[in-house]
């Protein structure tokens, strides 16, 4: 069986089956024609795409490595793992947690060996975030106050 490292998607788009499709290449180059091929396919006859697909994404399974084709633009861009963990690390995520699967979730991040300075001061800083909105929860409930509101996201950015 022929070896295919490299998987191409395109996230977001309606998959049609036929060129809208998630795959393995053999390939770099067949990988890249093949996305090149659906961004690029026929247009209909007002002249907007024949797909939704605006992105195509491959990555060599192996190495973690990507390259990332937008329609419209001749351009392939390159990311490494490193690239992709430093742009992944600015994104914010919500996440609701109860008040205990929080308060387990720093206990147990607290309690874990980290060597590396850098990830041990971000666990540190979610530790603090945690706690910080896990005792704001249980003042207002202690208050016995029903409408009162936790400020999420601005109130933590804007303090830590």
């Amino acid at each position: 069986m022929a070896r295919r490292p490299y998987w191409v998607e395109f996230p977001g788009a309606t998959p049609d089956g036929f060129l809208v499709r998630d795959h393995n290449a053999q390939s770099l180059d067949r990988a890249i024609q093949d996305a090149r091929l659906t961004l690029r396919w026929c247009n209909k006859s007002d002249g907007s795409p024949a797909n939704d697909a605006d992105v195509a994404v491959i990555t060599n399974r192996d190495t973690g490595y990507r390259w990332i084709l937008h329609r419209g633009s001749p351009i392939v861009e390159f990311q490494t793992p490193e690239m992709l963990a430093e742009q992944v690390a600015n994104d914010q995520l919500e996440v609701y947690l109860s008040v205990e699967e929080a308060e387990v979730l720093a206990d147990a991040a607290e309690s874990a060996d980290i060597r590396d300075r850098r990830e041990a001061a971000v666990v540190k800083q979610a530790v603090e975030q945690i706690r910080y909105l896990a005792s704001a929860v249980r003042e207002s409930r202690r208050c016995a106050d029903p409408d009162a509101r936790v400020r999420g996201r601005g109130s933590l950015l804007s303090r830590f």
